[in-house]
């Protein structure tokens, strides 16, 4: 298995004892870290994953629910020369929702490369998405979105920011600014990533 994390959840829900499970970590993930070069400039782009909520379960209003807080990543995103970039999930459906909602943000569909946005990342914001993961090993934090009953502790393990209503958003920014704040949370995330992976 890739990590910690899914040996613990095969140890208590499946047939399969301790020495029967090996940790042999993420090879996709290193070899995409050794072919994408991290980008030694600023990075500009505030990157938010979405997720196919409203595809997977009916009468959930996700999209809605995300409207406040994407207009204040716009916003942000434009009072400081950055992009706001909206990546959506793989099976999700909401291109013409974002650009009604969102005109100056991008939308990157399923085509195109994470791991490329990530190269290009300050800032990663979702609302439960496990590319949380993958944006520390590409050295980005990541700030999520407190979204229905979802508890962000129980999916990662452990406490990571998150913002309960859209203004918390700025808060959390303007830690990050600080270069030691922002190694401090990227270092705990790396640690919840590691033990995870």
């Amino acid at each position: 298995v890739y990590g910690k994390k899914t040996k613990q959840i095969l140890l208590e829900n499946s047939f399969f004892q301790e020495e029967q499970i090996e940790v042999v970590g993420n090879p996709r993930l290193n070899l995409y870290k050794k072919t994408h070069s991290l980008s030694k400039e600023k990075r500009g782009l505030l990157l938010f994953s979405s997720q196919p909520y409203e595809q997977d379960k009916k009468g959930v209003n996700y999209y809605e629910s995300m409207r406040s807080y994407m207009k204040v990543l716009e916003e942000y995103a434009n009072h400081n020369g950055m992009t706001f970039g909206i990546k959506l999930h793989p099976r999700e459906e909401g291109v013409d929702t974002y650009r009604s909602m969102v005109p100056s943000a991008v939308i990157y569909e399923s085509d195109a490369e994470l791991y490329e946005l990530l190269c290009k990342t300050w800032v990663h914001i979702t609302a439960n998405s496990t590319v949380l993961y993958e944006a520390a090993v590409f050295d980005v934090p990541t700030i999520t979105i407190r979204y229905l009953e979802y508890d962000t502790k129980q999916i990662f393990g452990k406490d990571v920011w998150e913002a309960g209503k859209p203004e918390d958003l700025y808060g959390y920014f303007n830690k990050l600014k600080k270069q030691t704040e922002y190694e401090k949370y990227l270092g705990y995330l790396k640690n919840i990533t590691e033990d995870s992976m």
